[in-house]
């Protein structure tokens, strides 16, 4: 018990001493104890909300968003040894604000004893009772005030939802490793509610979960940071969180100002002028410290502080935690998004796969190369990282609204939202996919999902994918049948194609997760650049990758890979992006089978900004209308090199392509996706010589699964030099060498092509009118 007393007297003032910092004369709150508890503590609101601060001034959009009259006050929280009271201290003097400290200055008070004494008097297992007892009297008349809380205060939930009340909740998110090193230097093996047996790492781990659950606003600090280090980060984690609210999101076609909240951007899909929407913030940027706590984490951990970065301190932290555990359970792979090293043909090894820590995992140019495999999600393409999230954001944002999903695909979108919005009554979906431009595989997995949820169409469109997005478009740009629906079904139309910014959001995870496993497992150190090489049909996720190196992943080149349709890789290299004279073109990777793709207009709006050149803005809001209209549009000078200086293009053909999934398979007994198999082939080094260093290494998006595409395997097994047809390898041998290589079958997507019967396919004629037939069809039958 002794130890335990002195573990709460030291804990004010542990970081101070552990750092050597010592803050500046305290205000003094002291007004003595009066024989009424409540008179004292209006005393101490009375005097606190007297004083000059700046509060509002320095972060008015956080203080407005609070409403009423609460809210304006930082409450800091945070595990014994966090640094609570000197931080504190720290930020009111930066911040000309008071500064309460729980322990010494309002639970004291309030029992008319010291901490130490109640915790002798009431014992360990009563203490977070009392406690909470007590903090239900803190005034909710304060403001403008630093208050630190304890370590124990977020125990206890009725005291946790009153404090909730005075302000942001911030959690000083400090490394285990540094709060265990301070505990000891003060000496203190025990903290309240640590019984016999009960390691600190333990205590500290179980305490955790309740900081999670009840913080509004995460400092993420660097390991080994000093007061003044810390108080830093609080400071520019609020900055950012005010931008944030202040700024919110704007249309890329947007010239009104006007903004919009994420709530409402995830709700519209679309802006009302047909533009996509985009951050109207500074982009948020974690420090090289901040990167690296990270590092050793999780893939969920991970998440939860990156998503941290883009969600308003007003939602609800513990049911991002929920969402994102909910996410991670529905894939195969316990890493999620694993990253494995390949060593290519070329190098004549046998070697095929192994840890991260391989140093011999080259290509002809002599770099590294290395697989993020992103198809260990329910229905085995990349498009489950966010489809397995987005919907359970969507369902908070709603309230109880329903919306119904209207989805053009390619190929992969479609199925993954059927699985997941398909169990959400809520929120029926409708995928248009083009009924001879996706490949068997996709096909049969889409409409068997879809037969497997009544909420749920799958239907063939018989024209190509870009008529497919432009009619969706165009869904949205009809107010008057969007008003029709509404009025006749009570529903609002969405989507859930990355043109909804929420569907792209989660994509940034998995990037700078790729990185990040890189740095843990040794391959690189933290700051040194890695290249990004994504197969790429509507940009979105080689967009993600741009934003999270603004974020601060260090990647060089973003190397974007094309089949055929390589209208983007003109446009990268030339600035003229035509569809003149174009047709689509059907190919083996049908999923990037697209020429107009639509988060280019997001790289135009992100690239005009960076030019700070105002005609540069005004020809990025008009960039893609005029495209539709005229078939062809021509980047200002400005822009095109800040494009080239950032994004390699490349693109390669259906031969080259068949010939990497050959050699793939059949050296290092790997199987290339054929989306895959187009990134590893514009890596080739005739295609890329002296574009890329060859110290730095590349990891490759490995999007798709390769079961989805059967065929292109089996064809790709058979095909001889320049991609002629040959029995160079019978089929049975193919499906044997399948048998024995990597990655392993993927049982979800093995059960939905088990499921397949050629009566769920859908088909509608190509014409807008038959496509909202099928959208009014479907809710008439629900």
């Amino acid at each position: 018990m002794a130890l335990l007393q002195r573990a709460v007297r030291v804990g004010s003032l542990l970081a101070c001493r552990c750092t050597g910092y010592r803050p500046g004369p305290r205000v003094d709150l002291h007004v003595g104890v009066g024989t009424d508890n409540t008179n004292h503590v209006l005393l101490i609101a009375r005097r606190y909300a007297s004083i000059n601060s700046k509060l509002h001034h320095h972060f008015p959009a956080l203080c407005n968003s609070a409403g009423g009259d609460h809210g304006t006050n930082i409450i800091l929280m945070g595990p014994p040894g966090a640094g609570k009271t000197s931080v504190g201290a720290y930020l009111s003097s930066r911040l000309a604000l008071a500064h309460l400290d729980v322990d010494n200055d309002h639970l004291e008070a309030v029992w008319r004893c010291s901490v130490a004494e109640k915790l002798h008097q009431v014992g360990g297992d009563k203490f977070v009772s009392e406690e909470g007892q007590a903090m239900l009297e803190f005034p909710l008349q304060t403001t403008d005030t630093v208050i630190s809380l304890t370590g124990s205060n977020p125990l206890h939930n009725d005291s946790m939802l009153h404090m909730s009340r005075l302000g942001p909740i911030v959690y000083l998110d400090v490394d285990p490793a540094d709060i265990l090193q301070r505990l000891e230097a003060m000496k203190v093996n025990r903290v309240v509610g640590q019984t016999e047996g009960v390691s600190m790492e333990d205590i500290l781990r179980r305490r955790q979960l309740f900081y999670e659950h009840w913080y509004q606003i995460r400092a993420i600090i660097p390991t080994g940071s000093d007061v003044e280090e810390c108080g830093q980060v609080v400071i520019d984690t609020l900055h950012h969180h005010n931008n944030m609210i202040k700024n919110g999101y704007v249309g890329t076609r947007n010239t009104s100002g006007h903004t919009t909240e994420l709530s409402d951007v995830a709700l519209q899909g679309l802006d009302g002028d047909g533009g996509l929407f985009v951050p109207n913030f500074s982009l948020p940027r974690l420090t090289s410290g901040q990167w690296k706590r990270l590092v050793s984490m999780s893939y969920k951990c991970r998440a939860i502080r990156i998503l941290d970065q883009w969600l308003p301190y007003t939602e609800s932290r513990s049911r991002l935690a929920t969402m994102v555990d909910a996410q991670c359970s529905s894939f195969a792979h316990s890493a999620v998004a694993p990253v494995v090293p390949l060593q290519s043909s070329m190098t004549g090894s046998s070697s095929a796969r192994g840890g991260c820590e391989g140093g011999n995992d080259t290509d002809s140019g002599g770099r590294q190369l290395f697989l993020q495999e992103l198809f260990w999600g329910p229905t085995a393409s990349f498009k489950d990282l966010s489809l397995q999230l987005m919907p359970r954001m969507l369902e908070h944002y709603a309230q109880g609204k329903r919306h119904v999903i209207v989805v053009a695909t390619s190929g992969d979108t479609g199925s993954a939202a059927i699985h997941g919005f398909g169990k959400n009554t809520d929120f029926p979906v409708v995928v248009f996919y083009p009924l001879h431009g996706v490949s068997k595989g996709q096909q049969q997995q889409m409409t068997s999902l879809a037969a497997t949820y009544p909420r749920c169409r799958a239907v063939g469109v018989d024209a190509d994918f870009d008529f497919c997005q432009a009619s969706v478009k165009k869904l949205f740009a009809d107010s008057v049948w969007q008003k029709a629906i509404t009025s006749s079904y009570d529903v609002v139309i969405n989507t859930a194609n990355s043109m909804n910014w929420l569907r792209l959001l989660p994509q940034l995870i998995h990037h700078a997760g790729a990185y990040l496993d890189l740095v843990h497992r040794g391959v690189v150190a933290f700051g040194t650049p890695v290249n990004v090489c994504v197969p790429t049909g509507n940009f979105g996720n080689i967009l993600a990758a741009i934003y999270t190196e603004r974020m601060g992943i260090p990647f060089d080149k973003f190397i974007m890979a094309s089949n055929d349709n390589n209208v983007l890789e003109e446009f990268i290299t030339s600035g003229i992006y035509s569809l003149k004279n174009r047709s689509l073109l059907r190919t083996m990777s049908p999923a990037i089978d697209i020429l107009v793709s639509s988060n280019v207009e997001r790289l135009l709006h992100l690239v005009a900004q960076d030019t700070q050149d105002v005609e540069c803005e005004r020809w990025a809001r008009h960039a893609i209308p005029t495209l539709l209209s005229q078939r062809e549009i021509r980047a200002p000078q400005a822009m095109r090199d800040i494009i080239a200086d950032r994004i390699l293009a490349r693109s390669a053909s259906e031969a080259e392509c068949r010939q990497e999934v050959h050699r793939a398979c059949s050296e290092f007994g790997y199987i290339f996706d054929p989306h895959t198999a187009v990134a590893m082939a514009c890596l080739h080094g005739d295609k890329i010589s002296g574009a890329l260093s060859p110290d730095t290494p590349v990891l490759i998006a490995s999007t798709a699964h390769w079961e989805k595409f059967p065929d292109a395997f089996t064809e790709s097994m058979q095909a001889a030099n320049n991609g002629e047809l040959q029995a160079t390898v019978k089929l049975d041998v193919a499906l044997d060498m399948a048998r024995r290589s990597q990655p392993h079958t993927h049982r979800q997507l093995q059960y939905a092509l088990r499921d397949f019967h050629s009566s769920h396919v859908i088909q509608c004629e190509a014409n807008i009118d038959a496509m909202k037939s099928v959208v009014s069809d479907l809710l008439k039958s629900l």
